[in-house]
């Protein structure tokens, strides 16, 4: 069985020898964020609700709004589960070249998530669709 620090050590150097990188943007314009409520898929999981819609395009290119709400905890935990979505967003591999627009809806249970556990849940939604 690998250690933590062995499996962030393997995990980091499979995604650093990827020569295409993923472009993260923000999603910021309510037309934007209804048309994915409205046409998206929706997919429901133990830890979040994701909103997910997919269009061709030249560059791997995911755009992403996250929503922490304050029933899940103070500012500073919401912005440590924001930083730790948007980490494993950036270091997923994905093998197709299309536009991914995510919204993540951060569930409760999601507090005590270790970063494994939900890059896990993450990659099997995103390899589904």
């Amino acid at each position: 069985m690998l250690t933590e620090e062995e499996k962030a050590e393997k995990f980091y150097q499979l995604n650093n020898s990827r020569s295409i990188r993923i472009i993260l943007e923000s999603i910021k314009k309510e037309e934007d964020i209804k048309r994915i409520f409205k046409n998206g898929i929706y997919i429901n999981r133990k830890y979040f609700i994701m909103y997910m819609n997919r269009k061709e395009s030249k560059d791997k290119l995911i755009r992403t709004r996250f929503i922490v709400t304050k029933k899940i905890g103070s500012a500073v935990i919401r912005n440590k589960i924001k930083r730790l979505l948007r980490e494993i967003l950036r270091l997923i591999d994905i093998v197709s070249s299309v536009e991914i627009e995510l919204i993540i809806i951060a569930k409760k249970n999601i507090r005590n998530k270790s970063f494994w556990e939900l890059n896990a849940e993450i990659e099997k939604v995103l390899k589904q669709v």
